[in-house]
């Protein structure tokens, strides 16, 4: 009798579905962790530097969360939504938006999706992003993503956004140092005794 109720709770436990079990390889894996690297291989340099650039913008207050999608069968049971990173990537955010509220971004071959699990707005980070195209292997989509990543996590897009705000802080301080010399010569001048009669 009790060979047959272990066996009965062995099927039952091999029967029923993993917790956390969604059908995507890609949700699973980024329930735990924070890279999902496709089927195929990965050079282990650029897995290396992609896990070390997302740590490193998460360390720094980032919350970043990345996935490369090489192909379909990478998407499991919604490889419908392979070739539109956008909609994956926000598949993937309200996915994980119990447990994760930050940045989701879906790297696929020829174009980058974003999405927030606050549901913040991600302008600034499609800003960042623009004029970078992954490529479509499993090698090419590391050297992306890292690119995108550390893009992300600076929030500039190739440094040209932090040099034109460096600028305008400059140029911001000059004129409020000569507002200053202007409004004190004026100051100087009206406490000047006039001529005596």
């Amino acid at each position: 009798m009790r060979f047959a109720l272990a066996l009965l709770a062995l099927a039952a436990l091999l029967g029923a579905p993993a917790a956390g079990a969604h059908g995507d390889p890609v949700s699973d894996r980024l329930h735990v962790g924070d890279v999902y690297f496709p089927e195929g291989n990965v050079r282990g340099d650029l897995a290396q530097g992609l896990t070390g650039a997302v740590t490193t913008a998460n360390a720094a207050g980032y919350e970043l969360k990345v996935a490369l999608v090489a192909s379909p069968s990478d998407l499991g049971t919604v490889s419908s939504l392979f070739g539109k990173p956008e909609a994956f990537a926000e598949y993937i955010a309200s996915d994980l938006s119990g447990l994760f509220r930050g940045v989701t971004l879906v790297v696929m071959p020829g174009a980058f999706g974003v999405s927030s699990g606050s549901g913040a707005s991600v302008e600034r980070e499609r800003l960042a992003l623009r004029g970078l195209t992954p490529g479509s292997d499993p090698g090419a989509l590391s050297e992306a993503a890292i690119v995108a990543t550390r893009r992300l996590a600076a929030g500039s897009d190739d440094g040209e956004s932090s040099f034109l705000g460096d600028r305008v802080v400059l140029v911001g301080a000059a004129l409020g140092a000569l507002a200053l010399l202007v409004g004190a010569r004026l100051l100087a001048g009206r406490r000047r005794p006039g001529p005596s009669p």
